[in-house]
């Protein structure tokens, strides 16, 4: 059936059967504790009547209440393979609106490995998180192909505390999060401080903790060490 635009395929709960590009993954996601739990493989086959947009498959949560000042951080494992596969999307949409925000998306490892996600989000109103699927557009050469994006082991883990990391969002109140500073042949540095007294040097607060007096990411930028702020 359609709405807004989007064509929702039937997804189904099945066990991996084995290594085809036509059954799916050949094995559940690597955090999975067990092999034979269901995986969700929705596949990219576009049906035989025409359609005036472009399909994809969305997997929808239930609404979800308003995140809070911390958010949650989204993991999962997914897996592309495929020619006819071109991108996974993570999406919030306001449950009134249908406004909708593209937060998270991937067109990498279409060799059918599964792969690690990660992304933190937070959103005032009531909303859902939307998985996407979404094939070549119609008329692509490889639209003829098969193609197969997986899903396994979603888990929503509220961020309780400022020092909470996922994937690609840090505060830098805990540490760096793993972020490192590139060891280039160059002359400057990121460093770490507490907010400075002179445009010259950084910014005078950090953005996370709203004007307390907690750790910012920025690179000193006095005459002596160039820098760029953030």
């Amino acid at each position: 059936m359609s709405a807004g635009g989007y064509i929702f395929f039937e997804t189904s709960f099945q066990s991996s059967p084995g290594p085809s590009i036509v059954s799916g993954p050949e094995a559940t996601s690597p955090g999975a504790g067990d092999a034979t739990a269901p995986t969700v493989m929705p596949t990219t086959r576009a049906p035989e009547t025409p359609q005036l947009y472009y399909e994809s498959v969305v997997l929808a949560t239930r609404n979800i209440t308003p995140t809070g000042p911390q958010g949650f951080c989204v993991s999962f494992f997914y897996a592309l393979e495929g020619l006819s596969v071109d991108r996974l999307k993570v999406v919030i949409m306001d449950a009134a609106t249908t406004a909708n925000i593209t937060v998270w998306e991937s067109q990498d490892n279409y060799d059918g490995r599964w792969t690690k996600g990660e992304v933190a989000y937070t959103y005032g109103d009531v909303h859902q998180i939307w998985f996407e699927a979404v094939p070549k557009r119609r008329g692509d050469p490889a639209r003829k192909f098969r193609g197969y994006i997986g899903l396994d082991d979603i888990l929503f883990d509220r961020m309780e505390e400022a020092g909470d990391n996922c994937l690609g969002h840090c505060t830098f109140e805990g540490g760096y999060c793993g972020w490192q500073n590139a060891d280039t042949d160059d002359d400057f540095n990121w460093e770490q401080g507490r907010g400075s007294q002179s445009f010259l040097t950084g910014p005078s607060r950090d953005y996370s903790s709203f004007g307390k007096d907690e750790m910012t990411g920025f690179n000193d930028v006095s005459p002596v060490q160039w820098s760029v702020v953030f």
